[in-house]
């Protein structure tokens, strides 16, 4: 058709017709989202040219025809509703043409002013056109409101993109991966009834709305505790003060044109920049990503300062400091990223004080909890209890929400993230069996929703993600062939979604990432002769992709890192001394500069350690006086150590140190907990530790 949209509107609200019309001309398509299938066909790149003209077209006597070529041209009909409007004969004439064409589907209402529910009939914003439907049957249209203190124009305007797309609105506000790990819901199941809880944590079934108040009640104490640095990073002492003094971010906002615009200008530019930043860091380009998110942050805090605490200028300035912050945990700055996540949680907590009953803003508060928790389990020594208590109460969060908005999918997808963040902090106990049990619901509820809408790659993502999660536990216990199978489905879903997002790169790493694993978990279920040559073939392959770009996440930097240390067992199992030696020297070079780099990252510093005992086990020294130094500090007391990763490590540490009967006692404890790791096994084995 020839246009994307006709805008029907009275003249009284011309002013908001050309906004509307410029707002959508102008909106760029989230690159993910381009080619992908939405409810009425492929997402196009601009909604691009939209109708608004009415008052340009030639003679009075020819409009309705004119009209009705220009509608029957149109993809879909955007009304623009205020009490002018429900008195205009022509808005009314425009939704009965439209209506015949029979495509009540693609009408869609945006309130400008008025009441859609008003006692005074004068204030009445919906045309009555709008009210029935073919049939002549009554109906209630669902709308955007525009105004100040409800949707806003930003959220209003996504809410008609996202309706005339065919794409959830939440695709458009990128509420995924670590802000809302997707979740699944059965047909005819309530999502609260569907989560079976262990019996150790105790959780309020929330069944009505009073309900729901009381369990946030019961966790204002642990949200308190976790925001326990409130007053200094309050967004008032924190931004509309020092900020506003700050001569040197005034000279940013001035050199970026921001004091130049007013704040719809202010507001879109924002949001540009944080789609920029989305599409940055889509590719890897964490650097870039940073750059854009900073600006886009900027943008926002200038905002706040211009309008103060209104609902739009808080959940923005939110959303910016949440991009930065998860940009600093993917580069591995805990302490960067701790800091913007906790102003992202005193921002949400404002909000939940001034809409208590709005679910969208509970989630933000889930959001918050689910992220520092991710921050608490990365230190080098973490608060396992705080970490713990930290996600409890995402999940709490979250199911608060589902109260009060039971019919959100988006709410019943964010369950599963918790799931997986619970088995991640029951991995710090080294509890393996209730970790296990939080991964298979996070796996089971991330299969549903894939099911339902398989060429959806945000929902093939999360069930890549869930199922590597899951093979991460299982390989500890080992239940090596689900482990394996689990693998190689993520791989593959990765496969897939690197051919769907236009080969995106990042994803290719990814599967590449899954491979690595499997290979990691062969080694000791094969014989060495049988796997050595497709490790150095994945080697060769991962040299071809360094040569011409960086690893993108530090994660998996560390990953790659620690490969070239299984590469080295390999080699010394088959007899490879010169091999052997230099894949370990790589893998020991390799985590020591990602140490440097970050040296509070935990998963770095404890695959460093367990490299340079390995080196020692070959040598009877270790590599240098830095590393005999350093090595004192990377382990925590041992009564502390109660992550099966940490004991493990313990137990190699205290091989080293000579003290067999400590190394023993982590043995036994790692034993007990049911975790058998292949590599451990052969560890205690050789070291006379076990009996097996």
């Amino acid at each position: 058709m020839r246009y994307k949209a006709f805008i029907s509107y009275s003249h009284s609200d011309r002013d908001w017709s050309a906004w509307l019309q410029r707002s959508l001309e102008g909106y760029r398509v989230p690159k993910r989202l381009v080619g992908s299938k939405g409810e009425f066909g492929p997402v196009p790149q601009r909604l691009t040219p939209i109708f608004r003209d009415r008052e340009d077209l030639p003679s009075a006597s020819d409009l309705t025809s004119k009209v009705g070529k220009e509608l029957e041209s149109s993809e879909a009909l955007i009304v623009i509703c205020s009490p002018a409007a429900a008195r205009s004969k022509w808005v009314n004439e425009e939704i009965r043409l439209f209506r015949r064409q029979g495509r009540e589907d693609r009408i869609f209402a945006l309130i400008v002013d008025g009441d859609p529910q008003p006692q005074d009939p004068d204030q009445q914003c919906f045309p009555s056109a709008l009210l029935v439907n073919a049939d002549g049957s009554p109906c209630e249209p669902l709308a955007a409101d525009a105004r100040k203190w409800a949707d806003g124009k930003l959220l209003a305007k996504l809410k008609i993109v996202s309706g005339i797309l065919g794409i959830r609105l939440d695709e458009l506000r990128r509420r995924n991966m670590q802000r809302s790990r997707r979740n699944r819901t059965i047909a005819g199941v309530s999502a609260l009834a569907m989560i079976v809880l262990t019996a150790t944590l105790v959780f309020t079934t929330l069944s009505s709305q009073k309900a729901a108040r009381l369990q946030r009640t019961n966790t204002e104490e642990l949200l308190s505790y976790m925001l326990g640095n409130l007053k200094r990073l309050d967004p008032i002492v924190g931004l509309e003060v020092l900020d506003r003094e700050d001569a040197e971010h005034q000279a940013y906002v001035r050199s970026l044109g921001f004091d130049q615009m007013d704040n719809t200008q202010l507001i879109e530019k924002g949001m540009a920049l944080r789609e920029e930043g989305l599409d940055d860091h889509d590719r890897g380009q964490l650097k870039e990503a940073l750059g854009h998110f900073s600006q886009s942050r900027a943008a926002f805090v200038e905002l706040h300062q211009r309008e103060g605490s209104t609902r739009q200028a808080l959940f923005e300035l939110g959303q910016a400091e949440f991009w930065v912050g998860y940009v600093y945990l993917d580069m591995g700055k805990l302490d960067e990223a701790e800091e913007r996540f906790t102003r992202y949680g005193v921002i949400s907590r404002r909000l939940v004080d001034a809409y208590p009953n709005d679910a969208a803003m509970v989630m933000e508060l889930a959001y918050t909890l689910t992220n520092l928790g991710a921050v608490e389990r990365a230190r080098t020594n973490p608060d396992s209890d705080r970490a713990l208590r930290l996600t409890q109460s995402a999940l709490q969060y979250n199911q608060v929400a589902l109260v009060l908005d039971p019919g959100n999918d988006s709410y019943r997808e964010g369950l599963a993230a918790k799931l997986a963040f619970m088995a991640d902090a029951w991995m710090e106990s080294c509890d393996l069996g209730k970790a296990i049990d939080f991964r298979q619901q996070n796996v089971d509820i991330a299969r549903e929703f894939y099911q339902r809408s398989p060429q959806n790659t945000d929902l093939m993502l999360e069930l890549a993600f869930s199922l590597s999660g899951l093979a991460a536990v299982q390989r500890r216990i080992p239940i090596t062939d689900q482990a394996l199978d689990n693998l190689r489905y993520s791989r593959d879903l990765l496969l897939e979604a690197y051919e769907a997002d236009n080969q995106n790169p990042v994803f290719r790493l990814r599967a590449m990432m899954r491979d690595l694993r499997i290979l990691k978990i062969r080694v000791w279920e094969e014989s060495p002769e049988d796997i050595w040559q497709e490790m150095i073939a994945f080697t060769q392959e991962m040299e071809r992709i360094e040569s011409s770009a960086s690893l993108p996440e530090f994660g998996m930097n560390i990953e790659y890192a620690l490969f070239f240390y299984d590469v080295s067992l390999v080699a010394s199992e088959l007899n490879k001394p010169q091999e052997a030696e230099w894949y370990l020297t790589e893998s020991m070079d390799r985590l020591a500069a990602l140490v440097k780099e970050q040296p509070d990252y935990r998963s770095a510093r404890n695959m460093l350690a367990k490299v340079w005992i390995e080196y020692w086990f070959r040598h009877g020294k270790l590599p240098g006086e830095e590393a005999a130094n350093l090595l004192q500090d990377y382990l925590v007391d041992p009564e502390e150590a109660t992550s099966c990763d940490d004991a493990s490590l313990a137990a190699r540490l205290e091989i080293m140190r000579g003290n067999k009967t400590l190394a023993k006692n982590y043995t036994s404890y790692l034993l007990g907990k049911g975790f058998f790791e292949p590599e451990f096994v052969a560890f205690c084995k050789k070291h006379a530790l076990c009996d097996y």
